[in-house]
């Protein structure tokens, strides 16, 4: 019997400054507000952003929201 090894999900390390937004504004996947910033400098929480990686959107919610 073979059983397939877990799927390796994805982290994101988001603790240099560069990830920190000046103001809040509305997260790009879920709407909720957050000063976070992706590589891209559009605003996003992390766990929203690697729900996104991992193809994981239709089971994420983000608890605030």
């Amino acid at each position: 019997m073979t059983t397939t090894p877990p799927k390796r999900r994805i982290t994101f390390d988001w603790r240099h400054s560069s990830h920190w937004g000046r103001r809040s504004a509305e997260c790009r996947i879920c709407n909720g507000r957050t000063r976070l910033l992706d590589d891209r400098g559009r605003p996003s929480h992390k766990t929203c952003a690697e729900a996104e990686a991992n193809g994981d959107l239709d089971r994420h919610t983000h608890p605030r929201t």
